[in-house]
């Protein structure tokens, strides 16, 4: 498993746990990412700006400290 932060691009993964537990674990379910959802980085800003990240068929900016806390691994095809 790794972090949403280290997954590669345009790769479906499926969202196993969030590390935080507290007001941020709570915001993150709110935004979709939630464990057993599925995630797709579909872009990066550059000079370690912000991910967008798919959800559930929303599109969600994170950087990548809050990204760091979303554990995945890549989804069975």
């Amino acid at each position: 498993m790794i972090t949403l932060d280290n997954a590669e691009n345009h790769k479906v993964y499926l969202i196993k746990d969030v590390l935080e537990k507290s007001y941020f674990s709570q915001r993150y379910c709110d935004l979709g990412i939630c464990p057993g959802e599925h995630a797709t980085i579909v872009g990066r800003a550059p000079f370690g700006g912000p991910f967008i990240v798919s959800i559930a068929g929303h599109k969600v900016a994170l950087r990548a400290s809050e990204a760091s806390y979303v554990l995945v691994e890549e989804a069975p095809e």
